[in-house]
């Protein structure tokens, strides 16, 4: 699994990371996969878990337009809920994932 938080605006930023590691599971030989996942506009600790109130409040410190606080929380509940399900895949699979 490759999680990436990025202060960027832009999933696309992340690409050269995840050509590197696709290339590096391709190297390692058929039976190894990555899966990425990547969470944009997160510039401090903790912020993928605040409210889009506090969001609201942090955006203006971070130069981002405060109405993008109520979407980038939805997206970073998801983001949680998808690496919440991915360990617990990988833990019920026995680190690894098949």
């Amino acid at each position: 699994m490759l999680l990436l938080s990025l202060g960027s605006s832009r999933d696309d930023d992340a690409r050269p990371i995840q050509e590197l590691f696709n290339f590096l599971t391709e190297v390692l030989g058929p039976d190894n996969s990555v899966h990425s996942v990547i969470g944009t506009r997160l510039a401090v600790t903790g912020q993928v878990a605040m409210a889009a109130e506090e969001l609201r409040a942090l955006y203006p410190k971070l130069g981002l337009p405060e109405q993008l606080a109520y979407e980038d929380c939805k997206k970073n509940r998801l983001l949680l809920q998808t690496c919440y399900a991915l360990g617990k895949e990988l833990a019920q699979a026995g680190g690894t994932k098949k």
